[in-house]
């Protein structure tokens, strides 16, 4: 199956914590996409990484221990949310956490879904 662009997103989010360029990164993932697709992929990721000092400080008022202690997959899943959450007004808060806790469920399991619903 193929993967949602908040899936590919939050693999190259990761992917450049480790040290890789997003923009190399892009380039790879948008040809696999649809052109509405491709912009929002692009969109998720510089936008999340434009923001990534503010984003933190959101996300530790929320989380028992600081968002840079967290496993890299949860806290890039987190910093995308909140991204979308504060930056995307087209899409409805519902569906934006809808998909957020569907990938923590599958990619993590369900006792971390069950924290990205409650942040």
């Amino acid at each position: 199956m193929a993967q949602t662009p908040r899936q590919l997103a939050l693999d190259i989010l990761c992917r450049v914590e480790d040290g890789a360029y997003a923009n190399h990164l892009l380039d790879a993932q948008r040809k696999k996409l649809l052109a509405k697709d491709r912009d929002l992929l692009q969109h998720l990721v510089l936008g999340t990484l434009t923001w990534l000092q503010k984003l933190d400080h959101i996300l530790n008022v929320y989380l028992p221990k600081p968002v840079k202690k967290q496993k890299s997959a949860l806290r890039n899943l987190l910093r995308l949310s909140v991204y979308q959450l504060h930056h995307l007004d087209r899409v409805p808060s519902y569906a934006i956490v809808n998909e957020s806790v569907s990938i923590a469920h599958k990619t993590q399991g369900i006792h971390i879904s069950k924290l990205v619903n409650a942040v």
